[in-house]
């Protein structure tokens, strides 16, 4: 079962890139699956028994996705690092917020030629729906310095800056469910129609969003090719080897059991690498640096027989390696821009509206003593 959501900005968001900083904060241009699920975690641990707990946060029963920015309604997912355009015409490729196909070329397409006397440029940034409308994610700057008890002044050598997403933006995500604990279920749907804190400095000017339970109809746009399979990734996914070493280039079987015969192609695979470190809020350090895949890698795969429509379908809608609760392994299979070595005008891969889900609005039945009718006054407040 999958939930959609959308989170906008009511206060400017701090998701730092990497919590190992101490110093220039940079912040991430979407809202990484971990931080939903650290904000789910925080409000409802106490409330569920140990087994539940253990299923909602730790298990990968419940997976979140990123929540990536909204662009006319519809979700923008990250570009594809196969894109390329020439370098000399680097001034057309984005024409009022959108790419200008007609310049773009796709080099995981079998098909595709290089040509030798043209100097390509990938697109390794940003986000695009599937009309080829680019979201433009505002982001601002501040500096701060921390303040002397004593004295009450700036603290000698302790001045720090952080970058942050605005306030009024407004991203997208989901939940995967795969277990049916119906108290889990209604606990993630009232969490989903609330307001939150997320990000670092929620005890200042920071944090505050606002999540809405939303509907997409979700396409089963699997297309079959016989011989190659084409992973777009949706999210930053993190693989191991036989020896239990983080790898950038996952063998068939660690997406899928049926892949196991299949080679990845490296000469049509682009593959983008990110370091990252959380922080243990229980053993109060960080855990260890994960090597990941950076979303937007495409990944090829050579087969050796076709897969079934069940193959992809679970491939397409379940997220692969590991730590999958944090949001990583989200993959697209065989987008439609995958098919071909130019992009098409047409819709680029099968995109959906967001449409808003009517809420009814739980109404406290106590509501007769005069603190809390004072306090229900000054909600809207």
């Amino acid at each position: 079962m999958r939930i959609y959501y959308t989170l906008t900005t009511i206060d400017p968001i701090i998701v730092s890139q990497n919590n190992a900083t101490t110093n220039n904060h940079e912040c991430l241009d979407y809202i990484p699956g971990s931080t939903i699920l650290g904000a789910l975690a925080a409000q409802y641990y106490p409330q569920f028994s140990a087994e539940q707990s253990w299923s909602a946060f730790h298990s990968g029963q419940v997976q979140f996705s990123p929540c990536y920015p909204l662009v006319n309604n519809e979700i923008a997912f990250p570009t594809p690092a196969s894109w390329n355009y020439d370098k000399i015409s680097g001034n057309r490729i984005i024409e009022e917020d959108k790419y200008n196909t007609s310049l773009l070329t796709n080099h995981s397409a079998s098909s595709f030629i290089r040509d030798e006397n043209i100097q390509y440029k990938q697109c390794r940034t940003g986000f695009v729906n599937s009309q080829g409308d680019i979201a433009k994610v505002q982001m601002g700057h501040s500096t701060k310095t921390a303040l002397d008890e004593k004295t009450g002044s700036a603290k000698e050598s302790k001045l720090f800056s952080y970058s942050f997403i605005e306030s009024n933006q407004t991203f997208s995500g989901w939940i995967e469910l795969k277990d049916n604990d119906k108290e889990i279920e209604n606990a993630i749907k009232c969490f989903l129609n609330s307001y939150i804190r997320i990000g670092r400095s929620r005890n200042t000017e920071f944090g505050r969003v606002k999540l809405t339970e939303v509907k997409v109809q979700q396409p089963d746009n699997n297309e079959n090719n016989d011989h190659e399979l084409v992973l777009w990734c949706l999210s930053d996914c993190e693989f191991i080897n036989n020896a239990g070493l983080p790898t950038l280039s996952p063998s068939g079987e660690n997406i899928h059991p049926a892949l196991e015969k299949a080679k990845l192609s490296r000469d049509k695979s682009f593959i983008r690498s990110v370091k990252t470190s959380h922080f243990n809020q229980k053993r109060q350090g960080l855990d260890t640096e994960q090597i990941l895949i950076a979303k937007g890698s495409v990944l090829t795969y050579q087969l050796d027989s076709p897969l079934t429509q069940s193959d992809l379908h679970e491939i397409n809608t379940c997220s692969t390696g590991i730590n999958q609760q944090f949001g990583l392994g989200w993959m697209s299979v065989n987008p439609t821009w995958s098919l071909n070595d130019t992009i098409s005008n047409a819709s680029i891969f099968q995109g959906s509206a967001i449409q808003k889900v009517d809420v009814p609005t739980n109404k406290f039945s106590g509501a007769d003593s005069v603190l809390v009718k004072w306090l229900s006054s000054q909600v809207s407040q």
